[in-house]
C-alpha cells in the first residue's frame, strides 16, 4: 500500500513536470525518484502511464521552443484622449425630451430627500444655527433658501429675503422651546389624562408649526446635503459603535444580556472564580461604554438607532437615484466639453487639462440647470463650460500665478491696447493706455510688468532643437576671456614695473593694496612686518607712488585704463 502511494506520488509529479515542457529527460526521471531502489516493475509502471499521457522521455534535452504569445488587440490604443474620446462617442446624445425626463428625475429625488430632512429631528436645530450665521453675515441667502420676495432691486430683495428668513427661524426657536419644555412637564410633572392629552395635542400641532416653516424657508440643495450628509455620518458612527459590541461578544462568546446575568450570579459567590469575574467584568465595561456612546449619539439626533439607520438609508437610495441621472445627462453632453475646448488649446494647458476642467463646468451646469425655462440644456451648459476653462487657463497656465481679477484686467488693457494701434498706427505708451482706461500711470505700469510671460531657460532655439534659450543670455557676473587675458597682461605689467623699484617699496605696494593675494594691508599690518612705525610706511608707500607716476613707467599702464582694470 505504501509503495502504491509512492509510485503514485511520482508519477502525480513527473506528469505536472513533463506537460509544462511536453517531455522529459531520463536525469529528471532519476531525480525524481526516491534515494532507496524501487522494483524495475514499477519504473516500468510509470513509463507506460507516461506515454498514456503522451510525455516522452529522452536521452537529451531540446532547444527550448518560444511559447507563442497570446494574440494582441490589433490596433491597441495608448493614447489616453483618443480612448477618451472612443468612449464617449458610444454614448448617444439626448434628446430636449429625455433632458426634461432626467431633470425632472433630479428635482424630484431632491424633493424626496428635503421631505425627509424635515421629518429629521435634527434639522430644526441646524436651520437655527446657519440662520445665526446668516445674521452675523458669516453666509449667504442664496446657499441657505430659495424663498422669494417682491421688491425693486437686488439688494433690496435679498435684505427682505434674510428679514423674512429670520422671522421663519424666530418661530421654529418659539415652537421648538415649548416642544422641551411640555416634555419636560410629562416627564416631571404629575397630570390627569385629559391635561396630558391636551399638552401632546398642542406638542404636535407646534411640530407641525415648525414642518411648515421650514417649507416656507425652502432649504436649497446645498443646505439638504449638508444635513443629510451629517445624519449619514452618524448613522456610520452607530453602526461602527454596533460593530465594535458584536466583535467584543463575539470574542467573549457571550451577549451581553447574558454576561449581565452570568456576573451577577458570580457576585453571589465572590470567592469562586474570581479571575473570570473581573475579565467578565471588564468587558461588560467596554460594552457598556459603547452603549453609552449609541445612547449619546440618539439624544444628539433625536432619533433611535432603528429610525436613524432608516433615514440614512432612504437617504442613500435617493442620492444614488440623483447621481445616476446627473451622470447620465454629464455623459450625454461630453462632446460639448470637446469642442468648446478645442477653442482654447496652445494657451497653456494641455488638452486634457481643458476636458478636464470643462467637465467640472459642466457639472455645476447640471446641478444648476432649469429647465422649466424652456431653453436646451446645450445653451446653458455652454456658458458654465466656458468659464470653467477660462478660469483655469487664468489660473494655472502661468509659471507665476496672477489673481483672475488681475487676469481680467489685463485683458482689458490688451483690448485697449490693440484698439489704440489701429487708432494711432504704431504701439501705445503707458501714459496713453492710463488715460484710456483712466488708471493712474502706476498701476498701468505694474500691470504691464505683470503680464510679461516668463520664459523657461531651457527652451529649444532653432529647427533641430540643439541650442537652448538660455545659451543666449549674456551673464553679466562672468569675466569675459578679453578681459581676463587682459588682467593677466596687466598684472604682469604691474610685476615688470614693480620690478623698477626697490625691493622694500615694491613690498610695501604689494602688501599694501593686496596685489600678490587680493587682500590689501593697512598701514599698521606692514609696520608690524618691517618693524616701523606707520608714518614710516606711509612715507615709503608715497615715495613709490610718485617714483610709479613717472611718464616712463605710467605709459605702460595706461592702455589698461580703457578695459576699466585699476
Amino acid at each position: 500500500m505504501k509503495k502504491k502511494k509512492i509510485s503514485s506520488r511520482i508519477l502525480k509529479k513527473l506528469v505536472n513536470l513533463g506537460k509544462k515542457k511536453g517531455y522529459l529527460t531520463w536525469d529528471e526521471l532519476n531525480e525524481a525518484l526516491p534515494p532507496k531502489v524501487i522494483a524495475s516493475r514499477e519504473i516500468d509502471d510509470i513509463l507506460i502511464a507516461l506515454e498514456k499521457k503522451g510525455i516522452a522521455v529522452r536521452e537529451w534535452q531540446k532547444r527550448p521552443i518560444p511559447l507563442e504569445k497570446p494574440p494582441q488587440a490589433e490596433g491597441r490604443i495608448v493614447d489616453p484622449v483618443r480612448m477618451y474620446l472612443i468612449q464617449m462617442g458610444r454614448t448617444p446624445l439626448l434628446t430636449r425630451s429625455q433632458e426634461i425626463a432626467l431633470a425632472t428625475r433630479m428635482e424630484e429625488t431632491q424633493e424626496r430627500l428635503r421631505e425627509i430632512v424635515l421629518k429629521i429631528s435634527l434639522t430644526p436645530d441646524e436651520v437655527l444655527s446657519t440662520a445665526a450665521r446668516l445674521e452675523k453675515k458669516r453666509t449667504r441667502i442664496e446657499n441657505f433658501s430659495h424663498i422669494s420676495v417682491k421688491a425693486a432691486s437686488i439688494e433690496e430683495e435679498e435684505e427682505r429675503m434674510i428679514q423674512k428668513v429670520l422671522q421663519l427661524a424666530s418661530r421654529i426657536k418659539r415652537a421648538k422651546n415649548f416642544i422641551t419644555r411640555a416634555n419636560k412637564r410629562l416627564l416631571q410633572e404629575r397630570m390627569g389624562k385629559r391635561k396630558r392629552e391636551e399638552l401632546k395635542r398642542k406638542m404636535k400641532e407646534e411640530k407641525k408649526r415648525i414642518i411648515q416653516s421650514l417649507k416656507e424657508i425652502g432649504l436649497r440643495p446645498r443646505e439638504v446635503e449638508r444635513i443629510t450628509q451629517k445624519v449619514l455620518k452618524y448613522a456610520q458612527r452607530i453602526e461602527e459603535l454596533e460593530r465594535e459590541i458584536k466583535n467584543i461578544e463575539r470574542t467573549c462568546g457571550l451577549s451581553y444580556e447574558r454576561m449581565k446575568k452570568r456576573l451577577k450570579k458570580l457576585r453571589k459567590k465572590p470567592r469562586k472564580r474570581i479571575n473570570y469575574f473581573e475579565s467578565l467584568k471588564k468587558t461588560s465595561g467596554e460594552i457598556k461604554r459603547l452603549l453609552v456612546k449609541i445612547r449619546e449619539l440618539e439624544k444628539r439626533t433625536g432619533h433611535k438607532t432603528t429610525t436613524l439607520k432608516d433615514l440614512a438609508k432612504k437617504i442613500e437610495v435617493e442620492e444614488e437615484k440623483k447621481h445616476l441621472a446627473k451622470m447620465a445627462l454629464v455623459q450625454a453632453n461630453l462632446r460639448l466639453v470637446i469642442s468648446i475646448a478645442k477653442k482654447y488649446v496652445n494657451r497653456g494647458l494641455s488638452f486634457l487639462d481643458l476636458i478636464q476642467e470643462g467637465n467640472i463646468g459642466l457639472m455645476r451646469a447640471v446641478d444648476k440647470f432649469e429647465y422649466k425655462r424652456g431653453y436646451k440644456f446645450s445653451t446653458y451648459a455652454t456658458w458654465w463650460i466656458r468659464q470653467a476653462i477660462t478660469r483655469a487657463i487664468a489660473d494655472q497656465a502661468r509659471t507665476i500665478r496672477i489673481p483672475v481679477h488681475m487676469i481680467e484686467t489685463i485683458n482689458k488693457m490688451s483690448r485697449i491696447s490693440r484698439y489704440l494701434v489701429q487708432e494711432l498706427g504704431r504701439g501705445p505708451t503707458p501714459e496713453e493706455i492710463a488715460r484710456a482706461m483712466k488708471f493712474p500711470l502706476a498701476k498701468v505700469q505694474k500691470i504691464l510688468r505683470i503680464s510679461q510671460n516668463p520664459i523657461s531657460l531651457e527652451t529649444p532655439i532653432g529647427e533641430e532643437g540643439d541650442s537652448l534659450f538660455g545659451d543666449f543670455i549674456e551673464d553679466e557676473k562672468a569675466v569675459s576671456p578679453a578681459r581676463a587675458t587682459a588682467f593677466s597682461l596687466f598684472q604682469e605689467e604691474i610685476r615688470k614695473v614693480l620690478f623698477t623699484l626697490s625691493e622694500r617699496e615694491a613690498k610695501v605696494l604689494r602688501l599694501r593694496f593686496g596685489i600678490d593675494d587680493g587682500y590689501p594691508r593697512t598701514l599698521e599690518e606692514v609696520g608690524t612686518v618691517f618693524h616701523v612705525t606707520r608714518e614710516r610706511v606711509r612715507q615709503i608707500e608715497a615715495k613709490a607712488l610718485r617714483k610709479l607716476r613717472h611718464p616712463l613707467r605710467s605709459k605702460r599702464l595706461k592702455s589698461y585704463i580703457d578695459w576699466g582694470i585699476e
